[in-house]
């Protein structure tokens, strides 16, 4: 367990945007609020609804990463360039983003 709320998470669209978890408690919230170049970096409700989803959508993605890298690693594939001869970037990408949201990195 990364330490994180449980999923599955969803995407709200009220007057905020904002994601829930199944505890029905508020994981994010999306909010308009000016960037580092004045109002000019508000964020469109666009935009907002898209992060909305994608954070939702993030403890089905590790799930996804994590048992696609241990169906690489059950069969075989280690990584080396020799391996299943897939490419080792990718393995390298996702495990630095698995330990990126565990908090590894």
């Amino acid at each position: 367990m990364s330490g994180h709320t449980p999923g599955p998470w969803t995407a709200h669209f009220d007057e905020d945007y904002f994601v829930r978890g199944p505890d029905g408690g508020r994981v994010a919230m999306m909010q308009h609020l000016k960037g580092l170049h004045g109002l000019g970096g508000r964020r469109t409700c666009e935009e907002s609804a898209a992060n909305c989803r994608l954070i939702a959508a993030s403890p089905d993605l590790l799930a996804a990463l994590e048992m696609t890298l241990q169906e690489l690693i059950d069969a075989g594939y280690d990584g080396s360039p020799l391996g299943l001869m897939l490419p080792s970037l990718g393995v390298a990408a996702a495990r630095a983003a698995i330990a990126k949201v565990k908090g590894k990195k």
